[in-house]
């Protein structure tokens, strides 16, 4: 898979990588080089984890400049375990969130906080245990 990456600007901004070129795209100039990169699901990466010691993943966040439903669809059947996902979203269209929303209800999640910059869910098979061990998800800053 290609990682495109953006050099630092005039500003002095640092530069940043995504797997999606029309990130790029909005500022051709600053764009450095395209790399070939070796991806994994995340499904994968659960696998070398001793998954059936636990009741549940707590909380899973990405942050993957416009790759975030992607990479929380990589999941498969493993997004069942995990009882809060915190996405950005700053770089998907109305369209791309409205899909990432449609997907993740058909998982049996709930959009239950949004900001400009980022999606909140959890997921509705673990409200019980959300109430019962007071499992909160916090932000930063709190």
């Amino acid at each position: 898979m290609l990682i495109f990456v953006v050099s630092k600007n005039k500003l002095g901004e640092t530069g940043s990588s995504s797997l999606r070129k029309n990130q790029s795209d909005k500022r051709p100039h600053l764009l450095d080089r395209v790399i070939d990169v070796s991806v994994c699901s995340l499904s994968y990466i659960l696998d070398f984890l001793p998954l059936e010691k636990f009741n549940y993943i707590e909380h899973i966040k990405t942050d993957n400049e416009g790759a975030d439903a992607e990479v929380i669809k990589s999941l498969g059947d493993k997004i069942q375990k995990v009882i809060y996902i915190n996405s950005e979203i700053k770089h998907l269209t109305f369209e791309e969130r409205s899909d990432f929303v449609e997907y993740m209800v058909n998982q049996d999640f709930e959009l239950f906080d949004m900001t400009p910059q980022e999606f909140f869910f959890k997921n509705k098979r673990y409200l019980n245990v959300i109430k019962e061990k007071e499992i909160k998800l916090m932000f930063a800053g709190t």
